[in-house]
């Protein structure tokens, strides 16, 4: 009868350790499909548009100057509540999570112009994404209206792009959750396996 030795993840080889991760991915992935979900929303800055867009079209005090009791915060303010992902499409609705706490600063992202800002705007959850839905004030004869029907259709596509990438953010974020590292992570922090030589789970 071949003896097997029980080892930590600590003293396999490099190699073996490999073998360890992968065993161990595939032994969580399921149960904590959950807490995988819940740690790539739980990101402050997960609904922000990039950095450096929002400096180059707000200055780069722009996070400072949306002040809320004396501390800055972000356009696109995440609540964390009522996020909808849909792992298998890539879709995501945001609606009831998504705070706007500057209504002029995220008309100036949309790439509204200020003498239109008096607009009204709708976020909305809609066939399974998150959609924006802006009025055109000027009736059809107004040459104003055309314009205005352009500027909605630009900022609808815009932001509905931004969705998009949100969607990718939270799929990125439950990727890394089940990444090399984070669960090498997890088996350091007290996972409590042990393994055969070649890496492989042994004890459950």
């Amino acid at each position: 009868m071949r003896t097997i030795t029980l080892l930590k993840y600590s003293e396999l080889s490099e190699l073996a350790k490999t073998t360890a991760i992968k065993a161990v991915r595939e032994n969580i992935e399921e149960d904590q499909a959950r807490d995988a979900y819940d740690w790539a929303i739980d990101d402050c800055s997960l609904f922000e548009p990039p950095h450096k867009e929002m400096v180059a079209l707000l200055g780069g005090d722009y996070y400072e100057r949306n002040s809320h009791n004396g501390y800055g915060q972000f356009v696109f303010k995440n609540n964390r509540k009522g996020i909808e992902f849909d792992d298998y499409n890539r879709d995501v609705q945001i609606a009831t999570a998504l705070e706007i706490t500057n209504p002029k600063m995220f008309k100036i992202w949309l790439g509204v112009p200020e003498i239109f800002h008096h607009i009204g705007i709708e976020i909305l959850d809609h066939n399974g994404r998150t959609v924006i839905e802006m009025e055109n004030p000027f009736i059809s004869e107004d040459p104003r209206h055309e314009v205005m029907n352009s500027i909605i259709e630009s900022a609808s596509e815009k932001f509905e792009a931004h969705v998009e990438q949100i969607a990718i953010r939270i799929a990125k974020g439950i990727d890394d959750y089940f990444s090399d590292e984070n669960i090498e992570q997890k088996i350091e922090d007290g996972l409590d396996y042990e393994f055969a030589e070649e890496g492989h789970i042994i004890n459950i």
